[in-house]
């Protein structure tokens, strides 16, 4: 089963920030590459005040990233 991108979205406001995540390479990618549908880019929204903090635990549910 391949992988599908996707959208998730965690904002619960209006004024948001976007971010571009290419699974297979594990680092952040331009909407450009995300538009691309050939590739593994998920669209992660967030809330623009949402700090760095947050967006880190948004990242470590979706993608399981913390460390041992």
């Amino acid at each position: 089963m391949s992988y599908q991108p996707a959208t998730f979205n965690y904002a619960t406001t209006v004024d948001t920030m976007s971010y571009f995540y290419e699974v297979d390479t594990d680092r952040f990618v331009s909407k450009i590459k995300w538009l691309d549908q050939n590739r593994t880019v998920d669209q992660i929204i967030v809330d623009a005040t949402a700090t760095a903090q947050d967006i880190d635990a948004i990242f470590n549910e979706l993608y399981n990233t913390t460390e041992a």
